[in-house]
């Protein structure tokens, strides 16, 4: 990635377009998102660096079914010069485009991955379990893969340390209530805070 910031870059204009709805309407974050993942794609570009990553993550932001507070969260990894993948695997739970360009990235990578243990404390059924399970797989080898920005670099930025661990709270919450699931809401809160911590540690 180029040495300069994306986030600092004079036509992204993200802005503080993650932390609220109330001075910005709904087409300006969308736009301004767009433009963001615009931006990323063509430095990728530059760069020889181009995936398919870039072009999914714009397509996911100019889709105007998504949830604005999906948008937001996006923009606010944008922000934050999460990379696109690593994007793409921290939203693979709460959208399908998502979840498929990351299935068949990884494959059967997945299966070198040690299931945790501590997912079974929280009650969820099986088929919810395996999808989480496999969200966190997704999570871990994007971040892992990722030759730019990897999400313990950013432990530093406090904006993002301060902000990140709840959205991502959030986001899977979202998750279980969309699907009625019945969990036990202290070892989610309690496992939600240590995965967020190992995010930046790993």
């Amino acid at each position: 990635m180029s040495s300069e910031s994306i986030g600092n870059l004079d036509d992204l204009a993200l802005g503080n377009v993650s932390e609220g709805v109330s001075e910005t309407t709904p087409e300006e974050i969308r736009a301004k998102a767009a433009a963001a993942a615009q931006k990323m794609q063509k430095l990728r570009k530059d760069e020889k660096k181009a995936h398919g990553f870039d072009e999914a993550l714009a397509k996911i932001i100019m889709d105007k079914t998504i949830p604005l507070k999906l948008i937001q969260f996006i923009a606010f990894l944008i922000d934050s010069e999460v990379p696109s993948l690593t994007i793409l695997s921290l939203i693979a739970i709460n959208n399908a485009q998502a979840a498929i360009t990351c299935t068949q990235h990884f494959a059967k990578k997945t299966e070198q991955v040690t299931h945790d243990q501590s997912l079974d404390s929280i009650g969820l059924n099986d088929a919810i379990s395996h999808k989480v399970d496999l969200w966190w797989k997704f999570i871990f080898l994007a971040d892992k893969e990722s030759t730019t920005v990897r999400l313990k670099d950013l432990r530093t930025n406090q904006r993002f340390i301060e902000h990140f661990p709840q959205q991502l709270a959030e986001l899977f919450k979202r998750y279980l209530e969309k699907n009625k699931a019945s969990f036990n809401k202290e070892q989610l809160e309690k496992i939600l805070n240590e995965r967020g911590r190992r995010l930046f540690m790993e």
